[in-house]
């Protein structure tokens, strides 16, 4: 299995026990602390994993490094691997993820339980469309998402 591959499958696995949460209220992600760091744990996992995966795609088509996780969503868009509507949206997830890396102790729960709420399915559009574009870079050796 190719390492495009493990992280695809790991964030699919992550993003499936995230929805188990979807319809979670606000008392019940609130309420329990233990599920509230499970939630945020899977979401931090899954953003670093969607930044790697732009990171991947970054190094394999020689493009350079940007020095922020916003600036690996804007070249996405620049590059044409994802339409420019999405930006807005995408610089917020690598936003979350510094917040869920280094400002844990300001974490907003409402953004948290927004996340899973309304985005997984953004986040899900944005692994298939890197994988996509990675699948056509490389000649289709990987398998598809």
């Amino acid at each position: 299995m190719s390492l495009w591959e493990e992280k695809t499958a790991r964030m699919l696995g992550d993003l499936d026990a995230l929805r188990r949460y979807e319809k979670m209220s606000w008392e019940e992600f609130t309420g329990n602390a233990e599920r509230r760091k499970a939630v945020e744990r899977y979401l931090h996992q899954v953003l670093e994993r969607c930044l790697d995966l732009g990171r991947m795609l970054i190094a394999e088509q020689g493009w350079p490094d940007p020095d922020t996780n916003r600036g690996v969503m804007e070249l996405m868009v620049e590059k044409g691997v994802l339409p420019p509507e999405r930006l807005p949206l995408l610089k917020e997830m690598a936003g979350m993820r510094n917040i869920l890396v280094h400002e844990y102790d300001r974490l907003d729960n409402s953004l948290v339980l927004g996340v899973v709420k309304r985005h997984l399915g953004d986040i899900l559009d944005y692994v298939r469309e890197l994988t996509r574009f990675h699948l056509e870079a490389t000649s289709g050796r990987d398998a598809e998402v």
